[in-house]
């Protein structure tokens, strides 16, 4: 649809964000949540954290 635009609502609860390393992302989310934001930094990468088990 042309000119459609979605605009998330805020969550009300906290929010538990696993990272790849160092980040600022909590910032990213703070509009979104409305509870607590706890960020959890997994030494990894990206791609790797998003692979798999084998």
């Amino acid at each position: 649809m042309v000119g459609w635009r979605f605009t998330p609502s805020v969550f009300g609860g906290d929010l538990l964000l696993c990272t790849a390393g160092p980040s600022g992302l909590a910032d990213q989310w703070r509009p979104y949540i409305g509870g607590h934001i706890t960020t959890h930094e997994v030494a990894t990468t990206h791609h790797r954290m998003m692979r798999t088990r084998h």
